[in-house]
């Protein structure tokens, strides 16, 4: 048997990170099943500089024949804010998944990362449950710029 040289009193768990903006890596993206066997991308989303945090899983259902048209519609807005997230906006005609999975690995982003508690099958929050990093998408933009948009009145001086 051979002795590995290691520290093993430094071995600790990876911890998430607070609430806030980081920047962000696609570590990968891959096509696979849901459970309930429908096609969905699970891309692993690495924290920049934060090498004691696990990465982000983040799934995004992929529009599937037998989708009913408001699903089919809605799943490729989900998708299309994911892509313009990381600087790969979706355009054309059509959509080759296995290509857009290959180019979405390595890009880059800052997002917002929000905290989730683990939850059991009822969606019940578990007693000891752990606790992870989620990826906020957001929405697309709507061509106003920031600080431009609606305003409310000012109210009335009393």
């Amino acid at each position: 048997m051979a002795l590995i040289p290691v520290d093993l009193d430094a071995i600790k768990e990876m911890r998430p990170v607070p609430i806030g903006k980081y920047p962000l890596t696609i570590v990968s993206c891959e096509e696979v099943d849901s459970k309930k066997g429908k096609p969905q991308f699970d891309v692993s989303i690495s924290i920049d500089g934060h090498d004691d945090s696990p990465n982000i899983r983040h799934f995004i259902s992929l529009p599937a024949e037998g989708d009913e048209a408001k699903a089919f519609s809605f799943k490729l807005l989900l998708l299309q804010r994911f892509c313009t997230m990381f600087g790969k906006p979706l355009n054309g005609s059509s959509l080759d998944t296995t290509q857009l999975a290959m180019s979405l690995a390595g890009q880059h982003t800052t997002g917002e990362v929000t905290l989730d508690k683990e939850t059991d099958a009822d969606g019940k929050e578990k007693p000891g449950g752990r606790t992870f990093n989620r990826l906020v998408v957001p929405q697309l933009s709507t061509g106003t710029q920031q600080g431009q948009g609606r305003v409310a009145p000012q109210p009335p001086k009393r």
